[in-house]
């Protein structure tokens, strides 16, 4: 199910686009739809795991990984 829901999330999100992505696994299945498309999605996550399959698809993804306190 959750598969799906990425699978029909990923259609709706443009090559070029911001995205924030939480900690879950549905957001684990979307990057790893997103990770090999063509363009420069921004993301913006707090999750190691999203964080390591938009980085490791080598493509110019950029990631924006916060700090905290």
């Amino acid at each position: 199910m959750k598969r799906r829901i990425a699978r029909a999330a990923v259609e709706l999100i443009d090559k070029e686009a911001t995205i924030l992505l939480d900690n879950s696994s549905t957001a684990c299945f979307l990057a790893e739809m997103l990770a090999p498309r063509a363009g420069r999605l921004t993301a913006i996550t707090f999750s190691l795991e999203v964080t390591q399959i938009l980085t490791g698809a080598g493509r110019s993804h950029r990631v924006i990984l916060p700090g905290g306190e």
